[in-house]
């Protein structure tokens, strides 16, 4: 959501998709909707966190995370990181 124009009023939807039924040759999805309060990208992840959260057969759990990119300065240059991965050990700079 870092770079994403939030519409107050507007209906958002967050699409989890399941792939580990390896007896089942499909996947399976599950759909959460919020109606955004507010402009804010952290009101709108608060939201779906919520819902989420609140379900009471869902299969993930939901929590925000605000990273900070790491950036190093070299010779001059700044390189700074635009994806890590989840163990924050795979960078692409």
């Amino acid at each position: 959501m870092t770079n994403a124009t939030i519409v107050a009023g507007h209906r958002y939807v967050l699409r989890v998709l399941y792939k580990d039924i390896e007896a089942n040759n499909f996947q399976f999805t599950h759909t959460y909707e919020v109606i955004a309060t507010s402009t804010s990208t952290a009101d709108l992840a608060a939201a779906f966190m919520a819902k989420i959260n609140k379900h009471v057969s869902r299969r993930v759990d939901a929590s925000i995370y605000a990273g900070v990119k790491a950036s190093k300065a070299i010779g001059g240059i700044t390189f700074e990181a635009v994806n890590a991965g989840a163990a924050g050990n795979d960078i692409t700079v």
